[in-house]
């Protein structure tokens, strides 16, 4: 029997970029009295009374830059009807650029799994062996001793991985903590019954981008902050995340446990048909800035030239920098260095530079 959930949900989502501070055009800015143990200023931003986000900026050390913010989007916003136009207002009242992911964590919720699995269940057999876990990895078990044990959640992954996955009885969860309205609004959309406990499955990630390569055509792409509002693209990601962070296999005894069945825990998660594999991680060299550099001096050099041959390099400086991570080393380091070096009349004026040397001499 197929079980009920909703569909891929963003649970969290915050972005990192450089902004010269929020404007008050459309919202208002609350500055709070306090700050956090890296950043000295929080300020929260009201759109109708409403709490839109959370932007924490001024970091205390001089090693992260001035002008980095974090802006956490509320809760609710991420399960509005308006959440594209309400993100767009975010980033436009922020003035926010050069943002990306900092952390973004999805999520599905059901009352139990395929075939009536409860939750519960699932866990209790994880622990029992009867279930077993593809792949090495830390996990923890929570739940409650009365008359009888209860199991409430179980994850998997270390404190401070990139990801990590969290199976979690989420009534249980709003019960103790925040009851959330919105929350409980989709899960009656989606023929929940929120009379009865619904669980959670959720993967936190935090990693700004994902690379991935298809597997039939070898084309590469990248989950970024340009895929939060393509559905396809969110299910498909979770159905990857399951594969590598909570795929469970049934115990039979075999040896090798990736021969063993897979345990099935959706309808539609056939392991076999994923078509994503990630990518290996780009390595970044002395050349590969030294080539960066020569690319922002070319690109520099154009800027009175033919719109078409400018716009060219710009887009090969930009997707070099980003397939290379190097980002920031572009925009801290070298576009700096580039525009001083150009300012300087002698490198249009080979001539003057000459004649400076033999001035010294």
């Amino acid at each position: 029997m197929a079980n009920k959930s909703t569909q891929v949900l963003i649970d969290w989502l915050s972005i990192s970029g450089t902004s010269r501070g929020i404007q008050e055009v459309k919202t208002k800015k609350v500055i709070l009295p306090f700050g956090t143990s890296v950043f000295s200023r929080i300020e929260e931003i009201y759109y109708e009374n409403e709490r839109l986000a959370t932007v924490t900026s001024k970091p205390h050390s001089s090693i992260i830059d001035e002008d980095l913010h974090i802006v956490k989007l509320d809760n609710w916003v991420l399960y509005s009807d308006n959440f594209y136009n309400l993100f767009e207002l975010i980033i436009q009242e922020t003035r926010i650029y050069n943002y990306k992911i900092s952390r973004i964590d999805i999520a599905k919720d059901f009352n139990t799994f395929y075939y009536n699995l409860l939750p519960q269940n699932l866990i209790k057999g994880f622990l029992s062996g009867k279930y077993l876990k593809l792949g090495k990895s830390k996990y923890s078990v929570f739940g409650e001793t009365n008359k009888t044990l209860t199991y409430d959640y179980l994850s998997f992954g270390r404190k401070g991985s990139p990801i990590n996955a969290y199976l979690y009885n989420k009534s249980h969860e709003m019960q103790q903590v925040t009851f959330k309205p919105h929350i409980v609004n989709r899960w009656s959309e989606n023929g929940l019954d929120i009379k009865k406990d619904v669980y959670r499955l959720e993967f936190a990630i935090k990693q700004s981008e994902l690379s991935f390569v298809n597997i039939n055509s070898g084309e590469n792409f990248t989950f970024d902050i340009k895929n939060l509002f393509d559905q396809e693209m969110l299910e498909n990601l979770y159905l990857w995340m399951m594969s590598k962070f909570f795929r469970l296999k049934i115990n039979t005894g075999q040896k090798n446990i990736s021969r063993e069945e897979n345990l099935v825990l959706f309808k539609y998660n056939e392991f076999d048909t994923i078509q994503w594999e990630q990518a290996k991680p780009m390595v970044t060299n002395r050349a590969d800035k030294i080539f960066l550099r020569k690319l922002d001096t070319l690109y520099s050099e154009l800027r009175n030239s033919d719109t078409k041959i400018f716009q060219a390099v710009e887009m090969l400086r930009d997707n070099f920098a980003k397939t290379k991570h190097l980002e920031y080393y572009l925009e801290k380091k070298i576009r700096p260095e580039t525009e001083q070096k150009m300012e300087h009349p002698s490198y249009f004026q080979p001539e003057l530079k000459k004649r400076s040397h033999q001035v010294k001499l």
